[in-house]
């Protein structure tokens, strides 16, 4: 798991990747993240069951990005439990990363 993660990696820009399920819990972790990897998918499972609470007619969130002043989070459905997230700085390729989360999580999907 940990090598499909870190092609994410390779990417200009990209800090960390991970895969964490909807309950919060990290399943498996490359980079560096801020905070820690923990607390990063613990934030992003509040994320997204907030998200999907709001927006349950139109079904769960299979991709979200968020674009803040010190960077990116992507975050790309595995399945309906699972995430891989990434993180990035300001000036990561939004395209190739996208492009390349669906690959990684399709490729993770499989190992799931």
């Amino acid at each position: 798991m940990e090598e499909l993660l870190e092609k994410l990696l390779k990417i200009n820009g990209v800090e960390g990747a991970l895969v964490v399920g909807k309950d919060g819990l990290v399943i498996s972790s490359v980079g560096n993240f801020v905070p820690d990897p923990d607390s990063f998918g613990a934030s992003v499972a509040e994320l997204l069951n907030h998200l999907d609470g709001h927006f349950q007619a139109r079904g769960v969130s299979q991709r979200v990005t968020l674009d803040q002043q010190q960077g990116t989070a992507h975050l790309t459905a595995i399945n309906e439990v699972t995430y891989l997230v990434t993180q990035g700085g300001p000036k990561v390729n939004l395209g190739r990363l996208r492009l390349d989360s669906d690959a990684v999580a399709a490729a993770l999907g499989e190992q799931l």
